[in-house]
């Protein structure tokens, strides 16, 4: 009378079990991007500047132009 022989009652057990889990990891993984926005971004455009510069982005010539238009 206990349908699927015994196992029917564990089975749901193991599928709480599973969303209970889910929501854990959902809720914890969360936080952890909630603390990872922490990050400073740039303040200034100097700092922008200096940051496409380091990657590449611009080369000296135009890291000095772009300097000069944005501090007059």
């Amino acid at each position: 009378m206990m349908g699927y022989g015994g196992f029917g009652g564990m089975f749901m057990w193991f599928i709480w079990l599973l969303i209970g889990g889910a929501i854990i990891y959902w809720i914890f993984s969360r936080i952890n991007n909630a603390n990872n926005k922490d990050d400073p971004a740039p303040q200034n455009y100097l700092d922008i500047l200096k940051n496409r510069y380091a990657s590449g982005e611009i080369n000296k010539e135009e890291f000095d132009r772009l300097k000069k238009e944005l501090e007059d």
